[in-house]
């Protein structure tokens, strides 16, 4: 079995068995120069996936060092690093298992994050979907640690900070308030509640 490489951009190399393409690893698993020892296709493919997890799984518990993650974003990063799906799934049990790896806890702490930052309920619905979360556990997450009365607090902090010396009685400042606070994704019915006359800063 002749074994050979192919460097393509951004750290992918390619791998070729007796000339034919045989897959994808990347340079930041396996390093600039990989070698495998193997006589044939069986015992190399036979071999891989424990190499694999072995290069892997340090690479993602550094990720998780720099930055806290949710399974979904890491089992991104190892894909980016084309890393196998069999491996990623063993990785993701792993670090699950050790308890480096939450998506409950995770959940939780950056919906604390997002409401320091004074988004809505919606935005940070539609931030957390982007990190992979389905409808359900969106809607679990926020039942725990988000109310009406929380973001009706979120919408009286913006007004009594960063919108507080605007003139709310008139009709054209009020309007560019609504606007830039439903572009923030609070709830319409809940911006115009705490806009009536009464609530004014």
């Amino acid at each position: 079995m002749i074994l050979s490489f192919k460097h393509e951009p951004k750290g992918v190399i390619e791998v070729f068995i007796d000339e034919e393409h045989w897959g994808k690893i990347h340079a930041s698993i396996f390093g600039k120069f990989p070698k495998f020892q193997a006589a044939s296709l069986e015992e190399f493919e036979s071999a891989f996936q424990e190499i694999e997890y072995r290069k892997a799984y340090p690479f993602a518990l550094k990720q998780l060092t720099l930055k806290s993650m949710c399974s979904y974003e890491l089992d991104k990063a190892l894909s980016k690093k084309c890393v196998t799906k069999e491996t990623r799934e063993k990785i993701l049990e792993t670090c699950m298992r050790a308890g480096y790896l939450n998506d409950e806890r995770f959940a939780e702490s950056y919906i604390q994050s997002c409401q320091r930052q004074k988004l809505s309920m919606k935005a940070i619905t539609f931030k957390m979907r982007n990190k992979g979360f389905s409808d359900l556990e969106v809607k679990k997450a926020l039942s725990n640690s988000f109310s009406t009365e929380s973001e009706k607090e979120s919408i009286l902090r913006l007004l009594e900070t960063r919108y507080k010396s605007r003139d709310l009685s008139q009709p054209k400042v009020r309007n560019k308030v609504i606007g830039a606070l439903m572009r923030k994704g609070f709830a319409t019915r809940h911006v115009f509640e705490l806009l009536k006359p009464q609530h004014h800063p």
